[in-house]
C-alpha cells in the first residue's frame, strides 16, 4: 500500500488497536527527512516511534527503511531506529553546478566560467540559458519563488520564441489543451492556453491534480520543453531535466533557499539514460551580497535533521505522543511512559530531565480535560487508562486539541443541528488547523452580509459573530486568530467554499469568489474529506451515531465535488464530476441505464468528452463491470449470511 504520512498513521492505529500489526512486514519511508517539518514531522515521528515499540513488545519487528538524499546526521537517525544504514554519493548522471552573476556564469569556487550575450528585454539572460538546451530538444526545469512568478515566466519566456516553434509538435500541443480544457469543465488557464504552443508550461499547486497530471505526461513526452515551478516540484515529482534554472536565491516572499531545498532542486537535472551530464544555475541579483549568499549556498553542509515533538506550538505533538502512548497498551504507568519516551527520536536530541518534566505536564492536561483517567488495581498501585474520549481521540488519529473542539461543536450541533442547507455539517467537516489565511476580511463580510437570511442564522448558532468580521476588516490583519471565535470565523471562510464546491458551483468561479485558485480548493475538498472521515469515526466511538451517519455521506461528495443524486454516477470508472454531470442532463440517471446503453446512443450525449463513440464504450463497459462487481459482492454476503 501508498500513502500519505496521514493515513499510514490511521491504519497503524487501527492495527495496534486489533493487534494486528504482526501483518506488517515492511515500511519504507521515502524522503524521511520530512520529520524535521514543522507541520508534519511530528506524526511521521510518532509513526515510526509506535512501530519500534510494537517490535520490542510483540518481539515482531517490522522492517523500515528509511530513504534521502539531504540527511547529514544520518548516524543519529540510525542510532534512534537502531538501524544499520547505507551512505552512498554515486549519482548516475554527473551533475556540473554554477551560478549566474551579471553577464557571465560561474563555478561553486567563484571562478568564471564563460560569458553570456546579452538579448534585448532578456534582463536575467533566462532565455539564453533556456534556448541553449532546448534547440537540441532537451528540457529545461525553471524554478521560481512563488506561484505569481512560475506564471509570469512562462508568459514572457513565449515572447522570445520564434513562430516557428508554433508548428513543432503542432497537434501534440493541441490534444493537450483540448484535454486540459475537458479536465476543467471546459475552461482552461489563460497562461496556459497562451505558452503550451510554444513548448512552455507552469506546474504549481494553483493548478488542480488532473490539469498536473497532464503537464507532467505531455513534458516527459517532450511536448512540453520548458517548465517552470515553485520549489515543491522538486520534492515529490519524478521531473528530470537537462538543466534547472533557479530565478532567485528566495523563495516565496521573504524566505531565503535552505541548502536542503537547494540540493533538492539541483538533484532534478540529469536524466538517467539519457544525459551524459544534467545542469544547474542559479541566477543572483547584480550585488555583492546576492554574490556571497549564492557561493555559500552551493558549498553548504545541510543542517542536521531535529525533532519536532518538542518544538510543535503548544505541545500538542508531545500531548498527542503521552495519548497514544497509552491508548495503543504501550504505557500504563509515568515509568512506562518515560520507556515509550524513549523510542523517539527527540529522546535522542532533548535532555532527559527536560522530557521528563514535559510527560508530567503532559499527563496532567490529559487527566484534566477527560482522555485518560487513573484506575487502582489490586496491589493499590495506579494506573493510566484512556477514557472514552481518549479511545476516540486515538482512533480517528486527532491530536487532543482537535479533539476537544470536534466534541464541543459536535454536542452543539446534536441539540439544533440544520440539516435542510448543506453548509451546517459542511462546517464540521471543515479542517480545524492547518487552513491558509483569509485574504480578504472586507471581502469574506461583505460574502456573509449576503448569505440568505436562513443561512446567516445558521453562522450565528455555529458562533460567526459579524461584529469580528468588520472588526477584522477594519483592521486589514489577515493572521489566524487562537480564540474560539477568530478560530470559528476562520474555517467558516473555507466551510462557504466546500458548500459551493460540493453544489457544483464551477472551480473558476468558487476561485474567483474567494480569491483562491482550482489547485487549493482541490485541496480544500481532500483535506475535508480526510477529516470528515475522523469526525466520522470520532462521534462512532463517542456513540454520537447520527451525527456520525449524517457526516459519512459527504466523504464521496467531496471527494468528486458533486451533489447527493449523481453520486451513484461517479463510481464508473473515468467518470468524475463534469461527465456525471453531463450524462445525468441528457437522462442517464443510473449505473444500469448507463450499463444497458447502446454506444451510439451515448455517444450522442453533449460534451461526453474526445472520440465520442470510443468514450461512450468504454463507460458503458465501466458500468458494467461495475454492476458486476456490485452483484458479486451482494453474491458473497449472501453465502456468508446462509453459512452462518
Amino acid at each position: 500500500m501508498v500513502c500519505t504520512i496521514e493515513k499510514a498513521s490511521v491504519i497503524v492505529n487501527t492495527m495496534i488497536e486489533e493487534n494486528r500489526m504482526n501483518e506488517i512486514g515492511c515500511v519504507i519511508v521515502d524522503e524521511l527527512h520530512m520529520i524535521a517539518e514543522n507541520d508534519r514531522g511530528h506524526i511521521l515521528e510518532l509513526l515510526l516511534t509506535k512501530i519500534l515499540s510494537c517490535g520490542i513488545k510483540s518481539q515482531h519487528q517490522v522492517q523500515i527503511i528509511g530513504m534521502s538524499a539531504t540527511v547529514p546526521n544520518v548516524t543519529d537517525i540510525a542510532q534512534w531506529m537502531n538501524a544499520a544504514y547505507y551512505i552512498s554519493d554515486f549519482r548516475p548522471v554527473p551533475l556540473v553546478e554554477s551560478f549566474k552573476w551579471k553577464n557571465h556564469l560561474y563555478n561553486s569556487k567563484g571562478e568564471v566560467v564563460r560569458e553570456l550575450t546579452k538579448m534585448k528585454n532578456d534582463s536575467e539572460d533566462l532565455y539564453q540559458l533556456v534556448e541553449e538546451v532546448i534547440k537540441e530538444n532537451n528540457s529545461v526545469l525553471v524554478f521560481c519563488g512563488t506561484k505569481k512568478e512560475t506564471q509570469e515566466t512562462a508568459t514572457c519566456l513565449c515572447q522570445f520564441f520564434p513562430s516557428t516553434t508554433l508548428e513543432d509538435k503542432k497537434e501534440d500541443k493541441l490534444l493537450l489543451l483540448q484535454n486540459l480544457r475537458f479536465a476543467n469543465s471546459g475552461g482552461i488557464d489563460p497562461v496556459l492556453r497562451k505558452s503550451i504552443p510554444y513548448g512552455v508550461a507552469f506546474h504549481n499547486s494553483s493548478l488542480t491534480t488532473e490539469e498536473r497530471e497532464l503537464i507532467e505526461e505531455a513534458y516527459h513526452k517532450r511536448i512540453i520543453n520548458v517548465l517552470t515551478s515553485t520549489s515543491t516540484l522538486a520534492a515529490g515529482v519524478n521531473l528530470p531535466a537537462r538543466r534547472v534554472i533557479l530565478k532567485s536565491i528566495n523563495i516565496g516572499f521573504r524566505e531565503t533557499l535552505n541548502t536542503r531545498q537547494y540540493k533538492q532542486m539541483c538533484g532534478r537535472a540529469g536524466r538517467a539514460g539519457i544525459d551524459n551530464h544534467g545542469e544547474s544555475i542559479l541566477i543572483l541579483k547584480p550585488n555583492i551580497k546576492d554574490k556571497e549568499a549564492g557561493i555559500k549556498l552551493m558549498n553548504s553542509d545541510f543542517a542536521p535533521l531535529r525533532s519536532c515533538l518538542h518544538k510543535e506550538e503548544g505541545g500538542r505533538g508531545f500531548k498527542r505522543l503521552i495519548l497514544d502512548a497509552i491508548a495503543g497498551k504501550f504505557a500504563e504507568t509515568e515509568e512506562e511512559i518515560q520507556e515509550f519516551i524513549k523510542f523517539t527520536l527527540m529522546a535522542h536530541q532533548v535532555d532527559e530531565k527536560i522530557l521528563e518534566k514535559d510527560s508530567k505536564m503532559a499527563i496532567s492536561f490529559l487527566l484534566e480535560k477527560g482522555f485518560i483517567q487513573q484506575v487502582q488495581n489490586p496491589s493499590q498501585h495506579f494506573k493510566l487508562k484512556t477514557t472514552i474520549l481518549g479511545d476516540a481521540t486515538f482512533k480517528s488519529s486527532f491530536s487532543p486539541e482537535e479533539a476537544l473542539i470536534v466534541k464541543e461543536e459536535v454536542l452543539r450541533a446534536m441539540d439544533n443541528v440544520v440539516l435542510s442547507d448543506d453548509i451546517h455539517l459542511c462546517y464540521l467537516i471543515t479542517p480545524i488547523f492547518n487552513l491558509a489565511n483569509v485574504p480578504s476580511w472586507e471581502k469574506y463580510s461583505r460574502l456573509v452580509d449576503q448569505l440568505s437570511q436562513k443561512r446567516q442564522k445558521i453562522a450565528e448558532m455555529i458562533g460567526i459573530d459579524s461584529g469580528y468580521l468588520i472588526q477584522q476588516a477594519m483592521t486589514g490583519v489577515s493572521v489566524k486568530s487562537n480564540s474560539p471565535m477568530g478560530r470559528a470565523c476562520h474555517r467558516f471562510y473555507y466551510t462557504l467554499q466546500l458548500v459551493d464546491l460540493i453544489n457544483e458551483v464551477p472551480l473558476d468561479t468558487v476561485a474567483e469568489r474567494f480569491d483562491s485558485n482550482r489547485g487549493a480548493l482541490q485541496t480544500l475538498m481532500q483535506s475535508s474529506q480526510s477529516f470528515a472521515i475522523q469526525v466520522s469515526n470520532f462521534c462512532k466511538v463517542m456513540d454520537y451515531w447520527s451525527i456520525s451517519m449524517l457526516l459519512s455521506q459527504y466523504v464521496q461528495r467531496l471527494n468528486f465535488g458533486v451533489k447527493q443524486e449523481i453520486l451513484p454516477l461517479t463510481e464508473i470508472r473515468g467518470v468524475k464530476k463534469g461527465r456525471a454531470r453531463v450524462l445525468w442532463n441528457a437522462g442517464f440517471h443510473t449505473v444500469r441505464q448507463i450499463a444497458l446503453a447502446d454506444v451510439k446512443e451515448l455517444s450522442k450525449v453533449k460534451n461526453l468528452g474526445p472520440f465520442p463513440e470510443r468514450t461512450a464504450g468504454s463507460i458503458i463497459r465501466q458500468a458494467r463491470e461495475l454492476l458486476e462487481r456490485k452483484a458479486q459482492e451482494l453474491r458473497e454476503t449472501a453465502d456468508e449470511m446462509l453459512n452462518l
